[in-house]
């Protein structure tokens, strides 16, 4: 698997984010803060990030966009919406839009390492799939 584990972090309002931004460094995962659609877009084409975070009011006005982002076929990116409170019925309603989790803080140090390390294991796979479909 890859070293270097990039992400996104895609939010409004930096609360609940600057936790996260110090869990995610401690982790030696490189983050980048945007705040819009289109700078989530050109940092993805960019860094290939493996994950972006995403805040459920920003997920909610643009899940489409955003998932739509994710599915690109040279991205291979997984997307995690961070919620202000555990919630079952967001996190399927989450699930159903193209995320791959849902997250709440206070953030579990051991979740949140298993949510990122699952996820870039995901996107170096697809990346290497995708890598040897284009060499055949």
């Amino acid at each position: 698997m890859q070293d270097n584990i990039f992400a996104l972090l895609v939010h409004d309002h930096t609360g609940p984010f600057k936790e996260l931004e110090g869990m995610l460094e401690d982790m030696s995962v490189e983050t980048w803060n945007v705040e819009t659609c289109n700078s989530a877009g050109d940092l993805a084409s960019q860094y290939k990030p493996n994950l972006m975070f995403i805040e459920l009011p920003v997920w909610d006005r643009l899940n489409k966009q955003l998932a739509g982002l994710a599915k690109k076929t040279d991205q291979a990116l997984n997307i995690v919406v961070v919620g202000t409170k555990v919630n079952i019925d967001l996190y399927a309603s989450s699930l159903e839009q193209g995320a791959v989790g849902y997250i709440a803080a206070p953030f579990a140090p051991d979740r949140l390492n298993s949510i990122v390390r699952s996820a870039a294991m995901n996107a170096h796979t697809h990346r290497a799939a995708m890598a040897q479909t284009m060499a055949v």
